[in-house]
């Protein structure tokens, strides 16, 4: 009951006080002309390796994530001990399997 009653002093409020405002960044149909849609859509299609990328990029520059890199990184150089010191091996290894 309380709340039904603030909200009638609320519509009545608002009905009373804030009838001559008008809305900011909303345009009137009578300055359009023609009701229209404000933008457009475009679709584009991303490539799935640049996809990736970006993910991984993303991933590699969130804090949170380091320890699992390095979690990764000792697996990998475990897994594979002869490439242990081949580093772009190493990290090209790291950037297909951490996605």
């Amino acid at each position: 009951m309380a709340e039904r009653y603030i909200v009638e002093e609320a519509v009545e409020f608002c009905t009373e006080h804030l009838s001559d405002v008008s809305t900011v960044g909303v345009p009137s149909s009578q300055k359009m002309g023609v009701s229209k849609p404000l933008s457009s859509c475009i679709v584009s299609l991303v490539d799935r390796d640049l996809l990736n990328q970006a993910y991984l990029y993303v991933l590699d520059n969130t804090e949170k994530v380091l320890p699992y890199i390095e979690e990764l990184m000792i697996h990998i150089k475990t897994t594979y001990p002869k490439f242990r010191k081949r580093t772009k091996w190493l990290q090209d290894k790291h950037n297909s399997t951490f996605i």
